[in-house]
């Protein structure tokens, strides 16, 4: 493992990034080649300690490993108890002591139960978290290699981790010239979306907000109140057929990435929830927003609010039931309120904020809290659905209200069905609504410098 780092090191200081001078994307390539090591280094030991498990020092690993964590969650609990000791009730820090806490909590109880299924998970997120970082690194060495504007580097999802500094910065493929036909009803695919068929430009990096946009391949679905749905007046079933791809955001937009977007056109920060004071949450959603703020930073990222008929079908993920994950309601799978599985889980999901992307598991298509969190404003004007087949619907040219879709951390369980539509007007803005973004086409965009 010394050997891994020092390796990343010695490269990254005798780059011309290591000069004092070195610009800005030049430290972030700095930075992002020290965190991979760290992330290799860290996978390297959860693998050594799965493998202990094979051995017959078992009881050892796994006192071990209970050891370990138990100190960290006594030491959380000591630092949560000494900020709140010191009043810091509504600051960051306390938020963070208490997410740790938690985090640690749940670790200590799945080691002690299952310590296999544990170091497995362990593993699985260092393996992502390897992914993303290389991920950045393409981004950024592109831009580094780019003298002029170009399109934005696209992420190529690889299913292994290679050794550092392996092919990291080998870019994809030019994708071959399209040389088909526009596709029709009768030729789309109902499905296509999922993970295990990602391509070197299914994922990409947003020209202008740097955040992750996931493609979405055109399809026919229906949209509207399934059969088995608890169905409200508006939500008539209908077949709809999309023609065109997009990419739509992985994650809500975080506020950090909105105060970037309000400090470059001079405007005003919505006013803080209490739950966000300050906004010093950065990686959490941005709310309090209308539908004209919404509008104004997709369009500032270089893209668009999507139209209802493409935010339920990303949403669904390719499935056909109540919830993208079945026809019941998860706590484990969404944020939202009014869950009757247990007190403490009510207790838990009721008066508080959402969540930072990504705290719950994406859908099929690999899209964080399409369902819950917060209600995600879309572009069309409210109009009640046809009951004939459609394609590429937009809704009406004009109208008094708009739609948010997929309720909140403040919803109960029929309010998160994918289905399920919120009539607002276009200055309403509340804790609970936010948004993500649309790009129609990121290789005809520059990238971001």
């Amino acid at each position: 493992m010394i050997t891994i780092i020092t390796l990343a090191l010695l490269v990254a200081l005798q780059s011309p990034s290591a000069d004092s001078g070195m610009s800005s994307l030049e430290k972030r390539r700095l930075d992002a080649l020290f965190e991979l090591a760290e992330a290799k280094w860290y996978r390297a030991q959860i693998e050594n300690s799965l493998s202990r498990l094979l051995r017959p020092d078992f009881d050892a690993a796994k006192d071990q490993t209970l050891k370990r964590l138990n100190g960290q969650l006594t030491a959380s609990e000591a630092a949560l108890s000494e900020i709140r000791a010191n009043a810091d009730s509504s600051g960051l820090n306390l938020r963070l002591a208490e997410a740790r806490q938690k985090h640690l909590a749940q670790k200590v109880s799945l080691a002690s139960k299952d310590l296999r299924t544990y170091f497995e998970q362990e593993l699985a997120d260092a393996n992502q978290l390897e992914i993303e970082i290389k991920q950045r690194l393409k981004v950024i060495q592109n831009e580094l290699d780019s003298p002029v504007s170009l399109p934005p580097v696209v992420v190529v999802r690889q299913p292994d981790i290679q050794p550092i500094l392996t092919n990291i910065f080998v870019s994809p493929p030019p994708a071959a010239p399209n040389t088909r036909p526009n596709p029709t009803a009768s030729t789309l695919p109902t499905s296509g979306n999922s993970l295990e068929s990602l391509t070197g430009r299914d994922v990409v990096s947003g020209p202008k907000d740097e955040l992750l946009y996931r493609l979405i391949k055109p399809g026919k679905f229906q949209m509207g109140c399934l059969e088995g749905d608890r169905c409200d007046a508006d939500e008539t079933a209908h077949s709809v057929v999309l023609t065109k791809a997009f990419w739509i955001g992985k994650i809500e937009v975080p506020a950090g990435t909105y105060a970037k977007f309000a400090e470059e056109t001079g405007r005003p920060m919505p006013k803080p929830p209490l739950d966000n004071g300050s906004w010093n949450n950065v990686a959490g959603p941005i709310n309090r927003v209308t539908y004209q703020d919404a509008a104004d930073y997709c369009k500032w990222a270089q893209g668009r609010l999507p139209s209802e008929a493409e935010w339920e079908y990303a949403a669904r993920g390719g499935s056909s039931t109540v919830y993208s994950w079945g026809n019941a309601p998860d706590p484990d799978r969404a944020r939202y309120s009014g869950n009757d599985k247990a007190k403490e889980l009510r207790h838990r999901f009721k008066n508080s904020g959402p969540v930072a992307g990504g705290s719950f598991p994406v859908n099929s298509w690999g899209l964080a809290d399409m369902i819950g969190n917060v209600s995600e404003w879309v572009a069309d004007y409210y109009s009640s659905y046809p009951s004939e087949t459609v394609t590429d619907p937009k809704g009406p040219s004009d109208g008094k209200f708009r739609i948010a879709r997929g309720g909140s951390f403040a919803s109960d369980p029929k309010q998160l069905r994918l289905a399920k539509r919120e009539k607002l007007g276009p200055l309403d803005s509340a804790n609970r609504i936010g948004f993500r973004c649309v790009l129609d086409s990121p290789l005809a965009v520059p990238a971001s410098k």
